[in-house]
Parts: C-alpha cells; structure tokens; sequence
C-alpha cells in the first residue's frame, strides 16, 4: 500500500507522510530549507541530476533555479497526484516499473548524476520488484563508482610499471580435472570445513582474498587467492597467505599487493573478462575457478542472504563481519543471477537454510556436500575408465 496524505511541516511548508509506515517525504521542521541546502550542495559538487523522487517538489525546484537538474523522477503514483494539488515543481516523470525506470536511465543517466531520495529506499518494499532491483543496482552502482573510481584510478595508475614483471594467469596451464571450489567467508564455510578438509586432494580451491584467514585458522590451503580489493583492506587478509598459493591480482590491486615478494602473483588479463560486477572477489573466484575444471563448480561461503535478506552477518572475517541489507545485498545477487544464468554452466551454491535462492545456482545444503563431492568423483572415475 503506497498511500501518502499532506500535514504541515513546523515552519507551514506542506510536507507528504506515507500512512501505513509513517515515513516523511521531506524535512518535517523545514522542506524549503532542508531543499535549498541539498541542492547547493549537489550543484557545486556534482553538475547535472537525475532525481528519483520528487516528493512535493522542494528540491527538484531548487535544482532547476540552480540549471543542476537534468529529469526528475517520481515512482508512487499516489505521491505523483498529490503534487498537481500541493507541489512546487509538477515536471516530473512518473516510472512504477522496471521497463519505464530502465528507459529514463538510458536517456539521462549517461550525463547525470543519479540522486536517489531517502524516502524512496526507504519505502522500497512498497515498490514494484522488478523497480526495486533497478533502482538498486542503479543506486549501488553510482554510490560505487564515487567511493571507488578514485582509488581504482590511482592503483591503475601506481600498477602500471609493476604490471609488466607479474606472470599472466594462463587457464590452460592451470586447468585440471579435479573439482572446481569457489570459497567466501560467509557462515556457510564454517560450516562446511571439515568436508573440504576430507577431499582436499580432490579440490581446486579458489578462494577470496577474505575466506584465506578463516581457511587458515583450520589448516587449510587454497590453490589460488583472488586479490580484486583495491582497498587496504586486502592486505589484512593477504598477511595470512603462506607463499603456497598462486595469488591472482587485477590492474587496480592495491598496489602493495604487487609489491609483496614473497606472493607468487598471477596478473588478469582484461581480455580474459573475469565477472567483477556485484562487488564481490567471491564471484571473481567463481569465474575463474569455472575455467580451472570441469562442471558443477562449487561456491562456499558465498551465501548472499541469510534468512533475514542480509549479507555477510556472521562472517568469520573482522573486516567484512556486518551486515549489509539491500540495496548493496541486492546488486550482489542479481549480478549473481545474471552472471550464473548467461553462463551456461552448472553451479552448486551451498548455503545456510533460510537462504533465498539464486535463479542459475543449484542449492544445496552444508550436510549435502559430502554426498556431492563423492557423486562427482564417482562419475568422474566412471568417464575416466570409459575413455581409457
């Protein structure tokens, strides 16, 4: 239900309250000067804008004096009628779906920047779904590219001569018939260690720089680490490597991982096109692990929800130990989706019950693995001898 009614702010400028939650479009003490702030603000610091949700209008106005609005968008048709009657600026575009927001991206997003307001994440759960997603990914993806592209473009930068002394990684000089693990550090590697610890030998494990401390707290190694983090926060996980496993760095590692003499390195091509949308090493190490052996490949301690929708609550890593809800929580999992399901390959995601599943990764169960493991190896055997 999406039912918005007018009340007066404190200073008598109207202000929209959605009914059933409570939640306040705009400033309940002042909207006209909580608007005048915002919008000085994003037009020295941010140029043109795209705003996803008008409300009644109060900042979108101000954007427009100041030439720093590009469209505006409003996605409760409820809130939409009630600004013809009560609003200050009225030139807005309604979306409700995925289809007309997708529309409106590809015609003003290139050149804007997108702002979307507090009460419409807020209020998401009320929305369409397939808007949601979209207004998520969209949402996540912006936010990213200003906390990351900076860093990305200084490590980039810092790389460049480091670059050309790290060994290429070769899949065909890698690849091997045992079975293909992807590992995070989500609740469901704990769980499922002593089962990698029984058919180690048959494994090749691609692990996220984060799952290497807890992989090491019960003496296990992996094949390959995934270094993608251009953060420091890398370094952190990396000071529990042994030397033992291949380290795979990108462009944009941090650059002290490339640094770091005693990681034997191997360095990603860009034509490779390793998947590192979603944000996650975790999905990086699923593709590559995909290209090292035969399918299904495995993915541990990549749960992406618990039962309450959150990601990473519970992780047995102090710098990823919080929980991160939607939208960051849904970007990751429908890159996931997409990513599994234009593949063509054959995943067995194994989660914690009460994990929403991923359309393209077949769940199963910690105490399901063995049971797997031992299926593929027979049937792995049993090709083997029809071939000799």
């Amino acid at each position: 239900m999406s039912e918005f009614v007018v009340k007066l702010s404190y200073s008598g400028h109207a202000n929209a309250v959605h009914k059933p939650s409570g939640v306040s479009v705009h400033s309940a003490v002042d909207p006209l000067r909580e608007a005048h702030c915002v919008a000085e603000l994003l037009a020295r610091q941010h140029g043109s804008v795209l705003l996803v949700g008008n409300g009644l209008g109060y900042l979108a106005n101000e954007l427009k004096k100041r030439e720093a609005l590009s469209a505006c968008v409003e996605v409760f048709g409820t809130l939409a009628t009630l600004c013809k009657v009560h609003g200050v600026f009225r030139d807005q575009l309604l979306c409700e779906t995925r289809d007309s927001m997708t529309r409106v991206f590809s015609t003003f997003l290139p050149g804007s920047r997108l702002i979307v307001m507090p009460y419409v994440r807020t209020l998401a759960p009320f929305l369409d779904t397939g808007l949601r997603e979209c207004l998520n990914t969209a949402h996540v993806r912006a936010v990213s590219r200003e906390v990351y592209d900076p860093i990305v473009s200084k490590n980039i930068s810092e790389n460049e001569r480091l670059i050309t002394s790290v060994k290429q990684l070769d899949f065909a000089e890698f690849c091997s018939p045992r079975i293909p693990v992807a590992v995070g550090s989500s609740p469901s590697l704990s769980v499922s260690i002593e089962c990698l610890r029984e058919f180690r030998s048959e494994l090749t494990i691609v692990a996220a720089s984060g799952a290497i401390p807890v992989l090491r707290q019960f003496g296990l190694n992996a094949d390959f680490i995934v270094a993608m983090e251009a953060r420091s926060t890398v370094l952190d996980d990396l000071e529990f490597a042994n030397g033992s496993e291949w380290t795979i760095v990108f462009p944009w590692t941090h650059p002290q991982v490339l640094r770091n003499l005693k990681l034997p390195l191997l360095m990603v091509s860009q034509d490779q096109n390793i998947f590192t949308q979603g944000g996650a090493s975790g999905l990086a190490a699923a593709d590559i692990a995909s290209r090292l052996g035969p399918a299904p490949i495995y993915l541990i301690g990549m749960d992406m929800s618990d039962s309450f929708g959150e990601y990473s609550k519970g992780v047995a890593r102090t710098s990823a130990n919080f929980s991160l809800s939607a939208p960051k929580f849904d970007f990751m999992r429908n890159s996931a989706r997409a990513w599994a399901q234009n593949s063509g390959k054959q995943f067995k995601h194994v989660v914690m019950p009460g994990t929403e599943r991923i359309h393209g990764f077949d769940q199963i169960y910690p105490v399901e693995l063995r049971t797997a493991f031992e299926r593929d190896i027979c049937e792995r055997e049993l090709l083997s001898h029809c071939h000799d």
